[in-house]
């Protein structure tokens, strides 16, 4: 899976700014998830809702706050602009999956303290 070297440029910019450390883009990720709100999915497969994302995986050092962020683009709803969602791994997000997971399921709660830029 190629990423945009300009996309992954701007994505790692904007995690070494935000957490105030040094980066370093390890691998992108496909994650799918097979069911998410219609305000999230943005395709239909055999009937099933469908998201799927690009996550990219950067190790961040001397931040104390974490060692590895998982990063993406929010597809943005109509007039909206593009977002860069930022997810540390902690305790309970230790995969990308986790982190995308942990991400819908809050916006169906309403929103999150994740970081948008």
């Amino acid at each position: 899976m190629d990423s945009n070297p300009e996309n992954l440029a701007f994505i790692q910019e904007i995690i070494d700014l935000r957490f105030q450390c040094r980066s370093t883009h390890l691998r992108t990720e496909l994650i799918t998830l097979d069911f998410v709100s219609a305000k999230m999915a943005n395709t239909t497969v055999e009937g099933k809702s469908v998201f799927q994302v690009a996550v990219e995986v950067f190790d961040i050092q001397g931040s104390p706050r974490g060692e590895i962020c998982f990063a993406w683009n929010k597809v943005p709803e109509i007039g909206d602009r593009n977002q860069i969602v930022t997810v540390l791994a902690q305790e309970n997000l230790k995969t990308s999956a986790d982190a995308v997971g942990a991400f819908v399921a809050n916006e169906f709660r309403g929103g999150l303290d994740a970081h948008f830029a």
